[in-house]
């Protein structure tokens, strides 16, 4: 959950608003967290996790269209 935080001014923006987090941004910071092996892809997936949520919510989108 931290990571996906300091994450929280990497978002890209297209013409009606946020597409998704700079995924270039988000490996440097898993990289530079420690995470390795396993261990990286879990956080991946996880930020990745949130970040589909954080877009629903933003579009207002309550069933994941």
């Amino acid at each position: 959950m931290q990571l996906f935080l300091r994450l929280s001014t990497q978002w890209r923006h297209g013409f009606n608003g946020p597409t998704g987090l700079d995924h270039n941004v988000t490996v440097q910071f898993i990289d530079r967290s420690g995470y390795s092996g396993p261990d990286w892809w879990r956080v991946m997936d996880e930020i990745q996790l949130m970040e589909r949520a954080a877009l629903m919510a933003m579009r207002g989108d309550t069933d994941g269209n």
